[in-house]
């Protein structure tokens, strides 16, 4: 066989490589970015993740607005490993009493999910505001991120409780005294 009619072969296949990667394509969905969809109405929460994080047995994963507690994972090196912040493991205990297993209420705000993409929700078993509730026991910050803040003034009396009873992060010797919270 000849150079010459190697390279025809070649470049044959190629083209035909070229035209069947283009059917096979268009016959397959296109792979679309799913809208953000808030996530509002009765839930059962399957697993606590953190103090302000849950997994709902539907499988969304539910961030906590208006609040952030401390962390019990950090990245490192590309991964996480488990090196928890003071008070993380106490805001995850409560978190756990308060929601694991049960029935909650979800409420959006303006914006249903953060640039990570996770939902965004304020939480509720019956009457009690779990925002909050992790708030005024000190095992939360206030941290409001408009457009939502829809209940900045119920977490920010929370946290004003908290600070005056100088309870959880709140301590007179937590490093929390120091900073702003950001709220």
């Amino acid at each position: 066989m000849t150079r010459s009619r190697r390279v025809r072969i070649g470049g044959g296949v190629g083209a035909l490589l070229a035209v069947l990667w283009l059917i096979l394509s268009s016959a397959l969905p296109a792979r679309q970015e799913t809208a953000c969809a808030p996530v509002s109405g009765m839930a059962v929460v399957q697993e606590v993740i953190d103090g302000d994080t849950v997994q709902l047995t539907s499988g969304e994963r539910i961030r906590y607005l208006g609040i952030d507690t401390p962390e019990v994972r950090t990245k490192r090196d590309g991964r996480w490993v488990y090196a928890p912040e003071p008070f993380a493991e106490d805001a995850s205990a409560l978190n756990r009493r308060l929601v694991e297993g049960r029935r909650v209420r979800l409420e959006a705000d303006r914006e249903p999910c953060d640039r990570y993409r996770r939902h965004l929700a304020y939480l509720f078993v019956d009457d009690l505001f779990v925002n909050a509730e992790l708030v005024r026991q000190g095992l939360a910050v206030v941290k409001i991120y408009p457009p939502n803040d829809k209940y900045r003034q119920r977490l920010q009396d929370a946290q004003t409780g908290a600070q005056a009873r100088r309870t959880g992060l709140w301590a007179a010797d937590h490093p929390v005294q120091r900073a702003d919270p950001g709220s």
